[in-house]
């Protein structure tokens, strides 16, 4: 008589993995930039939709969807900025210039993919 418990083929064995350490790393850093982005763009078009609101050439509703769409857009930038010139460069200005380069391309063509769709602001 055999003392142990029957396999089930059709249910898989509890397997555990994990990313290298690099990887996981590199991916909490592109979220804590991606954070950052959003932040700081964000920050900037709610200042900015806020004035026009105030002036009564925005409503509120409004403003809120383009503050939002604006910190999507800063939070996508970033990251994939982050991205690049993180596989180029570990630091210094090459990293910064490539971050400027490829944050800027991605803004302006979410921004020119938004006004395809009828969206005013990105």
């Amino acid at each position: 008589m055999r003392n142990h418990l029957p396999v089930n083929p059709l249910t898989p064995s509890p397997i555990h993995l994990e990313p290298p350490a690099g990887i996981a790393d590199s991916c909490r850093t592109l979220i804590r930039l991606a954070t950052l982005g959003g932040l700081v763009r964000g920050s900037a078009a709610a200042a900015s939709n806020l004035r026009q609101v105030q002036a009564g050439a925005l409503d509120t509703t409004s403003a809120l969807e383009a503050t939002a769409r604006c910190a999507v857009v800063g939070a996508a930038a970033t990251a994939v900025a982050g991205a690049v010139a993180g596989a180029v460069a570990d630091q210094g200005l090459l990293r910064l210039g490539l971050m400027f380069a490829v944050g800027t391309g991605v803004v302006y063509g979410l921004d020119r993919w938004a006004r395809g769709r009828g969206q005013d602001d990105a």
